[in-house]
């Protein structure tokens, strides 16, 4: 399984794409072509990791599925405080509404789905960074929202990291109150989408990137739609597909309703409904446009926020637009 970045340039293995996280062109990293299907009806009665690891197989077979198993096991035992095997927080609304599930991650350390994305990632550093034909220790360098940011600086980390976030968030007190933030945190109080462009254009810089590695640091971008965040979010659609199906027989297709921010969930959807797993609507929640069209054709949304400036460059193609993406509407 090949690479390749949303901007162009040469063609990487997955694990180049995740050691990388940004392109040297600035894009993201989207799979060349569609791996083989998933037979899911085939993993009924699976544990967690040994489900995900069956889809991130697909798309990082760079590992071994053993080595997936093993990789994805440990991860998730990170995020527990004792032995017990960490579950799917999946749970159904009530006995009246059987057929709606809520995804929980209350349980996890800061209530976050990054905490796990997070710790897979911190893993397959760790576990493959010797395989890096870079030289050098490496550096994380995250530009990501405020869920990400609370989850990153929460780890007792071995390898440096730096997290740039905006300081306007509702949890941007209690990050700053992080033990690790006065070392590893800046903030910013201009648009996310303006400083991702320039965080773009900071891992498409040579000349920082050698001066990283003149110091004895390998860079490694890390932000939304980062290719382990997107597959995370797509192993953990397919746990549930697997868990419903286990649960409800007569269920033909599974909808899902996504924030409308979360675009790496929602770019991960797009992933497993490539394995041809049996994924059904997806829904941006209350007050939001029902159709994703308008955005995935034009870079519009359905309905554009009122009172922006004619040159405003995301009135005409906003960074989320290129964070969902998988060329969603043509491969």
């Amino acid at each position: 399984m090949k690479y390749i970045s949303t901007r162009g340039g040469g063609v990487v293995s997955g694990l180049e794409a995740v050691w990388r996280g940004i392109s040297s062109e600035g894009g993201l990293y989207i799979p060349q072509d569609l791996p083989p299907s998933l037979p899911y009806q085939e993993l009924m009665g699976r544990s967690l990791e040994e489900l995900m690891a069956e889809f991130f197989y697909r798309f990082l077979p760079d590992l071994s599925l053993d080595d997936w198993k093993a990789l994805l096991g440990h991860a998730l035992q990170s995020l527990k405080e004792n032995q017990e095997a960490f579950e799917l927080p999946l749970v159904r609304v009530n006995n009246y509404l059987d057929r709606y599930y809520l995804l929980l991650a209350d349980a996890l350390p800061t209530g976050s789905l990054s905490d796990l994305s997070g710790a897979i990632l911190r893993t397959l550093l760790e576990w493959t960074g010797e395989k890096d034909p870079r030289a050098g220790r490496p550096l994380v360098l995250s530009l990501v929202g405020e869920d990400h940011a609370a989850s990153s600086l929460s780890w007792t980390m071995d390898l440096p990291h730096l997290v740039i976030m905006s300081q306007n968030g509702a949890r941007s007190r209690e990050i700053a109150g992080l033990p690790a933030a006065r070392d590893q945190l800046l903030g910013f109080s201009e648009s996310f989408d303006e400083r991702y462009r320039e965080f773009t254009r900071l891992a498409s810089d040579s000349s920082f990137e050698a001066q990283l590695m003149d110091r004895g640091f390998k860079p490694v971008f890390v932000g939304p739609g980062h290719i382990i965040e997107v597959l995370t979010a797509g192993a953990l659609a397919t746990a549930i597909v697997v868990s419903i199906r286990e649960s409800l027989e007569d269920m033909d297709k599974i909808d899902f309703v996504v924030h409308k921010n979360h675009l790496s969930f929602l770019a991960g959807l797009v992933y497993a409904s490539s394995l041809q797993l049996p994924l059904g609507l997806v829904y941006l929640g209350e007050n939001e446009p029902a159709s994703l069209t308008p955005l995935f054709r034009s870079g519009r949304t359905a309905n554009p926020r009122r009172r922006r400036r004619r040159d405003d460059e995301g009135a005409a193609w906003p960074v989320n637009l290129e964070r969902l993406l998988f060329e969603v509407t043509g491969r």
